[in-house]
């Protein structure tokens, strides 16, 4: 029998080999997802870092053009403000050498720590053989893209072993470090509770405020309360760059694109009834419901919890995407745990094979319900372990995660009906329209377009402004006079009333935040 220790170099070694060569093909890739990491931190170590630089997305770039820059069309959206802090080592260095080393740094981390956890869970080695297969596409875009993803593993991964091992500072550092830094890692605060681990609670959420404080200290409470109060709600609710983008597979865009109608972007949903979309807080309760029951079971070895509330936590999130599939590893490796038929087994490997690496964008010519098989996969697999490893339902549970789902998002849903505004434009021609002008006849728009930089397009327009009416913004809302003419959470710019009584300004209605556009209302 070939010895564990001794051979473990072999085994690794085609991970090893595919890490390094999208680590160089990543050089001549754009900078895509990294480039909002970079210039964040660049704008506040330059003390350029404040709400409206950071989180709007075309003052962003405008400072990004400024620094000589171009082909980039960056985003900070995502990101909490304490990202920037993070990143602050390599933006001494330029764009391309620093994304290199942001890369390299992370798969040298990744492998660190997968070998820990490999061999902290006494697995064989032959599955080293398997994550480059199994794993492929999220690992490539993880790294093309610049994502912090491989990083993020390894803290879950890291914490969980010092976890284990009631090294209860480490791991909270460690846990306490991914949380503030992707938010996403929360639920290794749920598979406390629910584990009623009370003293690795209690020095997590220490460990958290503190770096928040330092954060707050640092970045400033202004940045902070903006992205608290207008980012995170937003992103929360799906809207990045694309609020109605198949290629998320969430529940939460399958059931936006079945039953929220927007005249650009879904125009033909189902059915144009935005209180079907409360199925989704339904689903989240179910999902996060049945995380709670398995960690309630005694007889669940914690690997296996853990990687349950990492799918299922995946599943409720808007925002899917491939590289977060890198932490699919966690249950990846809970399979292979299991004392279970080798079929069953198999079977659930292929099926995440197939939720990393199935081509998606083939099925979004397909009717609405056929284009998320990635989310109807990940379902299926999370069925099979709640299974496996449920024993008893709690009600209570189900109550509580029930009320508090209840309170956020039924209030939301019916406050979207409250806006009769509509797009000036019939086609989405731009992807952020930051400013415009009307003049003899003539609107000129001034937008980004993906990777090209500012541009203008001039269009007629016969609507002229009303130069006598006094229109304002006051606190994200659109008066005339002492009129308030909105109510809705969309980011507002410059408007103006024309003589024909419309109401024209730029919004970022129903798109992502700061992918600001025209639209119209009519007031008078």
């Amino acid at each position: 029998m070939i010895n564990n220790t001794k051979y473990r170099t072999i085994y690794i070694l085609p991970l090893f080999c595919i890490l390094i060569f999208f680590i160089l093909k990543s050089v001549y890739r754009p900078a895509d997802d990294y480039a909002g990491y970079y210039f964040g931190s660049k704008f506040f170590l330059q003390k350029l870092f404040d709400a409206p630089t950071i989180y709007e997305t075309y003052a962003f770039n405008q400072k990004i053009y400024a620094e000589g820059y171009a082909n980039i069309l960056a985003c900070y959206t995502p990101f909490p403000p304490i990202t920037s802090l993070f990143f602050l080592p390599f933006t001494f260095f330029d764009l391309c050498t620093s994304k290199l080393i942001f890369n390299s740094l992370s798969a040298l981390l990744f492998l660190f720590s997968l070998v820990r956890l490999i061999k902290f869970l006494t697995l064989p080695n032959w599955i080293y053989l398997l994550i480059p297969l199994v794993f492929f596409i999220p690992i490539r875009n993880t790294v093309f893209f610049g994502q912090a993803y491989l990083i993020l593993f390894a803290l879950i991964a890291e914490g969980f072993i010092f976890y284990k091992k009631e090294k209860h500072l480490y791991a909270s550092l460690l846990w306490g470090l991914a949380i503030v830094f992707k938010i996403f890692p929360l639920i290794c605060l749920l598979f406390l509770l629910f584990k009623k681990e009370w003293k690795q609670i209690k020095y997590l959420t220490i460990v958290v405020v503190l770096l928040l404080s330092i954060s707050f200290f640092f970045n400033g409470l202004e940045v902070w309360k903006t992205y608290l109060t207008e980012i995170f709600p937003r992103v929360s609710n799906g809207e990045l760059n694309s609020p109605f983008a198949a290629e998320y597979q969430s529940m939460f865009m399958l059931l936006k694109k079945a039953f929220v109608y927007d005249s650009l972007q879904n125009p033909f949903p189902l059915f144009d009834s935005p209180q079907f979309f409360l199925f989704n807080f339904l689903f989240k309760v179910i999902v996060l419901s049945f995380c709670a029951f398995v960690s309630l079971n005694k007889k669940t070895e914690d690997i296996k919890s853990l990687g349950i509330w990492v799918l299922g936590s995946i599943l409720i999130s808007p925002n899917g995407s491939t590289y977060s599939l890198v932490l699919l590893l966690i249950p990846f490796l809970s399979i292979i745990q299991m004392e279970y038929n080798n079929l069953f087994k198999g079977i659930l490997i292929l099926i995440l094979l197939l939720i990393n690496n199935l081509p998606v964008h083939l099925f979004f010519s397909l009717p609405v319900l056929l284009q998320f098989p990635r989310l109807y996969l990940m379902i299926s697999v999370f069925i099979f372990l709640i299974y496996r490893y449920t024993t008893t339902i709690n009600y209570s549970v189900l109550l509580v995660f029930f009320v508090l789902f209840a309170i956020v998002s039924i209030p939301a849903v019916y406050a979207k009906n409250n806006d009769d505004s509509t797009y000036l434009f019939s086609k989405n021609k731009y992807a952020i329209t930051y400013d415009y002008l009307i003049k003899d006849n003539k609107l000129i728009v001034y937008y980004y377009s993906d990777f090209k930089g500012a541009e203008s397009d001039t269009i007629d327009f016969k609507q002229s402004v009303n130069p006598s009416a006094d229109v304002y913004l006051k606190n994200n809302q659109i008066y005339l006079e002492n009129k308030k003419l909105t109510n809705t959470n969309d980011r507002k710019m410059k408007p103006v009333l024309l003589y024909s009584g419309l109401l024209l300004y730029l919004s970022d209605k129903n798109r992502g935040v700061g992918f600001y556009t025209l639209r119209v209302k009519k007031v008078i």
